[in-house]
């Protein structure tokens, strides 16, 4: 991974801005790498995977493996897919983001 990667996952999973509207807190569940060529973007993650801070680390997570014919290990390989889970209100934060990720992965080439 790259240090500006690096860098934007620790200030993502850092963010507090929908604090005051989560009963549970923040907890921004992502993973990524820069050569993935998979994206994954879930709303508002559950209380199982909120907990496990592990993206699609549920049932929802199961069905969409078996959907997409990736098993476990290929689909948290964040070399080859990246995955967020976000609420509504950070919708724009994840495009950000994935705009980020996807020019750090650029600049690898």
């Amino acid at each position: 991974m790259s240090a500006p990667l690096d860098h934007l996952l620790t200030r993502i999973r850092a963010c507090r801005v929908c604090a005051p509207h989560l009963p549970l807190g923040p907890r921004p569940v992502l993973q990524a790498g820069t050569g993935a060529r998979l994206l994954i973007v879930g709303q508002a993650p559950g209380t199982k995977v909120h907990a496990s801070g592990v993206p699609w680390d549920d049932r929802s997570g199961q069905r969409m493996r078996d959907w997409l014919q990736l098993d476990t290990a290929t689909f948290y390989d964040p070399a080859r897919a990246r995955a967020f889970c976000a609420t509504p209100a950070a919708g724009a934060r994840v495009s950000k983001a994935h705009r980020a990720i996807s020019s750090t992965a650029q600049d690898r080439r």
